[in-house]
């Protein structure tokens, strides 16, 4: 339910301007609150640094194989989550608040995000390094 209604607020606030990335990834963030499933696919990925990438996601996940439609749904919360708690919530809502003005995201991201000194290309950099970090460590180690 907490999924569900997440989608409802992302709507409302991008007025429909959000990629399915980063609308799946914040309802994934609350729905897993309650029941956080495994995430093997990320792990995999992860460790072989095969991401899909971001374009394919920004326009919904039906086109994808299941396997990778699970991957989608994993990267997109693993992604949101590293922001929401990198540079906290008030920078997340702003985004949804500049896509909500028809901004595209690479240019809200980059506004955004200035303050980090990042873009879009930068965030997901950061989330790649710290990934790395997080399940590269573990077969290294």
């Amino acid at each position: 339910m907490f999924h569900e209604y997440t989608h409802v607020v992302v709507q409302e606030l991008t007025h429909g301007n959000c990629p399915t990335w980063l609308n799946e990834g914040l309802a994934e963030l609350e729905g897993r609150k309650l029941f956080n499933h495994p995430m093997s696919e990320l792990g995999k990925a992860a460790k072989s640094g095969n991401y899909l990438p971001l374009d394919r996601l920004a326009n919904g996940f039906t086109h994808l194989g299941s396997k990778d439609a699970s991957l989608a749904y994993q990267q997109s919360y693993s992604l949101v989550n590293f922001m929401v708690g990198s540079y906290g919530w008030p920078k997340v809502t702003e985004l949804l608040k500049s896509l909500g003005t028809g901004e595209k995201l690479e240019g809200a991201m980059k506004r955004v995000m200035g303050d980090f000194g990042l873009d879009l290309n930068g965030v997901i950099e950061e989330w790649k390094s710290y990934m790395k970090k997080e399940f590269g460590s573990r077969s290294e180690g």
